[in-house]
């Protein structure tokens, strides 16, 4: 009898002990991708990291609390170059730094300062690192910025409102490399136009497809003052809609930054139709308006491959940093985490400044450059 009892105990432990581990989830993901992209104006073949999608390391963890309707977790993700294996390197963009008096958020409207001025540096979490709360009862997304059945508070370095709406709605050609928005290389989209750090976000349960989320960062200079971004993004997602807008509006000790954003895109059987348009306004002594308009195309030509065609238009008043891309390219699926690629952009500064195409290096006044890039994407 007592020998059945002590079984009895030991399997109640192993499985108590399983049930735990169970819970606590831990993840390594991220994603690699290395693309030879050749720019005609300088007639330079170079060897490319993140041509479609950013290549990355992630870490995400979550742990069940005593309280069944609340888990604690975490996600660090840092971003790197696949052809020389050195780390992106983090800034400090709308956080002031006492400890380096050349790094502040008063420079001039668009300038981040990175930690090392610049240099590359080893892997450091500059593209996400927060810690994160999720309330109430439900399963988990499997993205872990997707909205969910769950309440989810972040606190940390984090994605803006703003850009997370440019990025849900770039289609194939993704953020980087050849087709990039044009946006991202505009001196106009101040130090918030991609991440925030000291931020604080929420993002709601989905609720039939709907859900929004909101932000508020720290420039730690006073409430609401230099660096500070406050802003929001709603979101509807079912079945073949998609819609988004964002709104949000960072103080700057050299021009205040508001931007407003709106997006959709639907697909109709194998054709996918998307466009998004973003207003940004800085409120300077003499104010600059920047207009953002993007329309793209898709077309599943078989099960596994698909046709992009996109079109952007960048329109920098006061600046005079026009300019407009045509992006055609097309992804090749070997497996659900393996693909294949290749992308030509055409890019036309029309402006009287130094165009800051992402895509391709700076071109100067009048200047119009041809990229093409042919590239892997693994996803792990």
């Amino acid at each position: 009898m007592k020998a059945n009892a002590f079984a009895v105990l030991v399997l109640a432990c192993v499985s108590l002990n399983a049930s735990a581990a169970r819970a606590d989830e831990f993840k390594v993901y991220g994603a690699v991708d290395a693309s030879l992209m050749y720019q005609s104006q300088n007639r330079k073949l170079s060897m490319q990291s993140s041509g479609t999608k950013s290549t990355f390391l992630g870490f995400r963890g979550s742990k069940k609390m005593p309280l069944d309707w609340l888990e604690a977790g975490f996600v660090f993700e840092a971003a790197f170059a696949v052809d020389n294996g050195t780390g992106s390197p983090s800034n400090l963009n709308n956080t002031a730094d006492t400890a380096n008096p050349k790094c502040t958020v008063t420079g001039a409207p668009g300038a981040t300062c990175t930690v090392s001025n610049d240099a590359a540096q080893g892997i450091v979490f500059q593209r996400e690192s927060r810690i994160r709360f999720l309330l109430g009862r439900g399963n988990e997304p499997e993205a872990p910025n997707a909205a969910g059945k769950r309440h989810q508070l972040s606190l940390g370095r984090y994605y803006t409102p703003a850009y997370a709406n440019l990025a849900k709605f770039s289609g194939l050609f993704g953020v980087t490399g050849v087709g990039s928005p044009l946006t991202l290389g505009s001196a106009s989209q101040g130090p918030t136009a991609i991440r925030a750090s000291n931020s604080i976000s929420y993002l709601s349960p989905s609720l039939y497809g709907l859900s929004f989320s909101a932000m508020y960062a720290l420039g730690e200079r006073g409430f609401f003052e230099d660096g500070d971004l406050l802003g929001g993004q709603m979101a509807f997602d079912r079945g073949a809609i998609h819609f988004g807008t964002a709104l949000q509006y960072t103080k700057h000790a050299a021009a205040d930054v508001g931007v407003a954003s709106m997006g959709a895109s639907v697909a109709l059987g194998p054709v996918t139709l998307a466009a998004l348009g973003q207003y940004t306004k800085l409120f300077a002594q003499v104010p600059w308006f920047a207009t953002y308009a993007h329309f793209q195309g898709s077309l599943k030509v078989s099960h596994e491959g698909t046709v992009q065609l996109a079109a952007d238009w960048l329109e920098v008043r006061h600046l005079r940093d026009d300019s407009g891309q045509f992006t055609a390219g097309y992804k090749q699926d070997v497996s659900k985490d393996l693909s294949l690629y290749a992308k030509a952009g055409y890019v036309m500064n029309l402006g009287k400044a130094v165009n800051r195409s992402p895509g391709t290096a700076e071109l100067a006044a009048g200047q119009d450059a041809l990229a093409t890039s042919i590239g892997a994407t693994l996803l792990f």
